[in-house]
């Protein structure tokens, strides 16, 4: 499998990465992430000022905010797909086929699955009957023990979040960076998932590496933007104190192994 956007190539403690837009605040670029503290943000409310933090406009809505701020587990993200027949589906795919998923930068971003032309007597796919659409996070809230600058100590957690640009952040009508970005998986897969019930937990696994991409392609990949949160606020975002999980099995293992080229079209 081939991911435009670039997740591969990045140290990743125990998972996955995420990118931000210009914010004034300080923006760090992370390589390292601890997978089980991510959470994701997707609130079905239009985003406000995309310039603004945690504890910003996006948070404070005519509606009541969950106590943890809209935070979600990733699980969130795929609860509506049929993650058991897609976990068949992937597993049945044994033919070379490249589908192209499109990103929608509306305040409920998503991947969008392109039309493609069949050939004389060619049916659509399973994965193009069941997975039309990937949901994409607006933010992403994760804790990190990388330093942030040259003088900061190793070991030391800290807590960051990441943002989208949406199509509410463009001024004048200018597009930002990444607004056509394509997301290109190509079967089959180099990681298939389990049979039975686990199936469906690697299916979230693939799906969330594909509904993160976005998030790297600001850094070509080699890192994420993010910045940096209150202790207060990322405990609220994850509804208790954080504490690692020694046992997560690492993501990484369930993602493509060869590298992946970005692509805009625009």
């Amino acid at each position: 499998m081939k991911i435009i956007g670039v997740i591969l190539g990045l140290s990743i403690i125990l998972g996955l990465g995420c990118s931000s837009g210009r914010p004034k605040a300080k923006t760090y670029q992370i390589r390292t992430m601890m997978a089980d503290s991510l959470r994701v943000r997707r609130p079905p409310e239009a985003a406000m000022d995309p310039k603004v933090g945690p504890g910003g406009p996006d948070y404070r809505t005519k509606q009541p905010r969950s106590k943890t701020m809209d935070c979600e587990e990733t699980s969130f993200l795929f609860k509506d797909l049929d993650r058991e027949a897609l976990a068949q589906c992937f597993r049945s795919m044994k033919e070379p086929l490249t589908l192209s998923y499109v990103l929608d930068r509306s305040h409920w971003p998503k991947l969008i699955l392109e039309d493609r032309d069949l050939q004389e007597g060619e049916i659509y796919s399973c994965v193009e009957k069941l997975l039309k659409e990937i949901s994409v996070p607006r933010e992403i809230f994760f804790m990190t023990d990388e330093p942030l600058t040259q003088s900061d100590e190793g070991g030391v957690e800290r807590c960051m979040t990441s943002r989208l640009y949406l199509d509410s952040d463009r001024f004048l009508g200018v597009k930002f960076p990444g607004g056509g970005l394509a997301v290109e998986v190509t079967f089959p897969l180099s990681f298939l998932p389990a049979e039975g019930s686990a199936g469906a937990h690697d299916v979230e696994r693939i799906l969330l590496g594909w509904s993160l991409t976005p998030f790297f392609h600001e850094t070509d990949g080699a890192g994420v933007l993010a910045r940096r949160v209150t202790t207060r606020m990322c405990n609220k975002c994850f509804g208790r104190m954080y504490r690692p999980k020694p046992k997560v099995v690492p993501l990484t293992k369930t993602w493509p192994p060869e590298p992946a080229s970005g692509q805009e079209s625009f």
